[in-house]
């Protein structure tokens, strides 16, 4: 009997975990408490945001945004601009629509992939990815695409905290040069790694780009 209650508890783990990439149905709304709750998760968003330095009057696009917890610390500091959002599951936009909707400044949300960019019909000042890049299905064109939605030397910064079981700081710096390679292959400038070793259970890494 225990050894199937255990069986069955891996299970129902494995299939929350699978729903990181792309949160369906219940156990897609799990898995948005989960990253909403974690607190690891909260101290490397807080961090990215820094990262990013939003300005009050700025326009802010986030790739992946999940439930929104980044969106509502953009808003809170690009409180006279605009905060855009794209992220391909349905029901994180739903989520993340309902923590948005008293943000001080317009929240405009798309449900697209990354591959099919939507129009906001501005030229964003900074573009923010967290922990969603390696979702990417073609990294160096999906970079070039966010690259024509942005203003000339508009900033962006993805961010990876790496959490595959057995990842270590190595694992976090290997990610980094790859992202450094993809920004540069894509048409960035100016690209700068910042890596924060305080971040547990591994350390994360910030790539910062010009467009």
């Amino acid at each position: 009997m225990a050894a199937g209650c255990m069986m069955i508890e891996v299970s129902l783990r494995s299939r929350v975990v699978a729903q990181f990439g792309h949160p369906r149905g219940a156990l897609g709304w799990l898995a948005g408490r989960i990253m909403l709750s974690r607190g690891s998760n909260r101290n490397r968003t807080r961090w990215a945001v820094s990262m990013l330095d939003p300005l009050p009057t700025e326009s802010i696009l986030e790739i992946g945004f999940g439930p929104g917890y980044a969106l509502e610390l953009l808003a809170a500091r690009a409180f006279r601009g605009l905060v855009a959002g794209v992220d391909h599951s349905e029901l994180m936009v739903n989520v993340a629509r309902r923590r948005t909707r008293r943000a001080p400044c317009p929240v405009e949300l798309r449900c697209a992939p990354v591959s099919e960019l939507p129009d906001f019909g501005v030229a964003f000042d900074k573009v923010l990815a967290v922990n969603c890049f390696q979702f990417w299905p073609d990294p160096v064109m999906d970079l070039a695409a966010v690259r024509q939605l942005m203003r000339p030397d508009g900033l962006i910064a993805l961010v990876i905290q790496p959490r595959n079981p057995g990842a270590t700081a190595a694992t976090t710096k290997a990610l980094g040069d790859r992202l450094r390679g993809y920004l540069g292959e894509a048409g960035f400038k100016a690209i700068r790694l910042e890596l924060n070793e305080a971040l547990t259970p591994v350390p994360a890494v910030a790539a910062l780009a010009r467009a």
